[in-house]
């Protein structure tokens, strides 16, 4: 088995099976989210002339949890799942200034949002409207992956290289993850590169939250 061990701020110590571990993470996470998202991806190409209702898109974000959670317990049990469960959970690992650092995004939103209510109107009530429903979306996104790259992945690829290296592979894994969402949601051309170094430090970010926070999946 895989056995977990802390050892400081954001630094997590796993077995010799780490590696495969990765791998069958990184294959569960792909099928389950491919597959739930697969009759958006066919409508976007134009292979089923019938759109699917948009709300689909959401049970795509199950995946990396599924696959967290499968390896876990086939690796490390009750005892494994458990301890992403509490990592997941115990807000007493964020202190301080972390607070900021990691809701910063959300309060940077609610700032915008305020500032333009006073002179759109209706217009901007009906835009405000559609933009928290991206950031419902967003959070739920937000909530699910997480307890995947940054709750399981991305200790396990520290434990073999530094920070900065395995930030770089989560971004590999978690671009790979998104290929069908460009069928049907994610921007193309020039516009998916920005969209993938926007990935990239996104992934280096996160990873500084959860190393700064000892290892926090809420930030």
């Amino acid at each position: 088995m895989s056995g977990l061990a802390v050892e400081g701020p954001g630094r997590t110590v796993v077995g010799r099976r780490a590696l495969g571990d990765v791998v069958a993470y990184a294959v569960l996470a792909c099928v389950t989210t491919w597959t739930l998202v697969a009759p958006l991806a066919a409508a976007g190409v134009g292979i089923v002339d019938v759109a699917p209702p948009s709300w689909l898109h959401a049970f795509g974000a199950v995946g990396p949890t599924v696959a967290a959670v499968a390896v876990l317990w086939f690796t490390g049990g009750r005892r494994a799942v458990a301890g992403l469960w509490r990592r997941a959970t115990d807000v007493r690992r964020i202190r301080g200034t972390w607070w900021l650092m990691t809701l910063s995004p959300l309060l940077l939103a609610t700032v915008v949002l305020a500032a333009v209510a006073p002179f759109g109107g209706g217009r901007v009530a009906a835009d405000r409207s559609a933009l928290l429903a991206g950031v419902g979306m967003s959070l739920a996104y937000g909530v699910f992956e997480e307890i995947g790259w940054r709750g399981f992945l991305l200790p396990r690829l520290q434990a073999r290289q530094r920070a900065i290296a395995a930030a770089g592979w989560v971004f590999v894994i978690w671009a790979v993850w998104h290929l069908p969402m460009f069928a049907y949601r994610l921007p193309g051309g020039w516009q998916a590169v920005g969209w993938l170094i926007g990935l990239y430090f996104g992934s280096v970010w996160m990873a500084v939250l959860h190393n700064g926070t000892g290892g926090s999946v809420l930030a």
